[in-house]
């Protein structure tokens, strides 16, 4: 039997926006998609969707003592519906490589028997329409397909991890739900502040199509993430959410049939 895994993504567009993940898919993984825009127009065009074995689709869940967007809130709460060991971190307007789950696949399986655990996640490499790059790019001047990444900038947007990973970190931070960027440095900073290993594959495909985007003068998520670096690197391993994901998925998945819709 293949490989299953949880597709993970938060949106607060529209449908527009969620028909790229239909155009490659995969029928062994769920699709979870977290609105804080959630409709019943959404609901009804997913349910109308083939091409994963389940599609979740579920507001994002509100807590006390968040903060101002739902961005990072809405990644959280779809990490918590998640079944599967492996996790895809998706955005919403991403397309699939055709050949991209089986390269997932791929590489669990060469990551696991290198290293002889799954103490891993693989970057994918993702080309953007807004900035005009080619579709299926390679990423220039690699001289192979994989790199292991310790640099936190490089970020990780893009790619498959452990669920395990996720739990040890309490997820993203939403000291970041303020603007675009830096909850993915702080995630990866941490991730290996506790030995955790990265590998770019240049293979490892999708594609951002354009939408719009939110014009902001100042990088306020990297401010955010150079404020909070002295506790990075003083050994802050757990995101400052005011709730836990590990002690609360239980309660996510026993509420996952109310907002599974195929």
């Amino acid at each position: 039997m293949n490989l299953k895994f949880s597709i993970v993504l938060t949106t607060n567009r529209n449908t527009d926006s969620l028909k790229p993940l239909f155009t490659n898919t995969d029928s062994e993984s769920e699709l979870i998609i977290t609105d804080s825009n959630y409709s019943s127009d959404t609901k009804n065009w997913l349910s109308h969707q083939e091409g994963y074995s389940k599609i979740v689709y579920a507001p994002v869940e509100k807590f006390r003592f968040r903060y101002t967007k739902d961005c990072i809130l809405g990644m959280n709460t779809a990490f918590m519906y998640a079944e599967n060991y492996w996790v895809i971190r998706a955005d919403d307007n991403l397309e699939f490589k055709n050949d991209f789950f089986n390269i997932c696949r791929e590489d669990i399986g060469y990551f696991s028997n290198l290293l002889d655990n799954t103490n891993f996640s693989v970057i994918g490499n993702k080309a953007w329409e807004s900035i005009n790059q080619p579709k299926w790019m390679q990423t220039a001047g690699l001289t192979s397909r994989y790199v292991e990444v310790r640099n936190p900038e490089f970020t990780f947007s893009f790619g498959v991890l452990p669920i395990d990973l996720v739990y040890n970190l309490n997820g993203y931070d939403e000291v970041y739900d303020l603007g675009w960027g830096g909850e993915e440095e702080d995630f990866m900073a941490r991730a290996i502040g506790i030995g955790h290993k990265f590998y770019f594959d240049n293979e490892m495909m999708g594609y951002s199509h354009r939408h719009e985007s939110t014009i902001m003068g100042i990088h306020v998520g990297k401010f955010i993430y150079n404020i909070m670096l002295p506790h990075i690197l003083n050994g802050k391993i757990r995101a400052f959410n005011a709730y836990d994901i590990r002690a609360m998925q239980s309660l996510y998945l026993a509420k996952k049939e109310e907002f599974t819709i195929k």
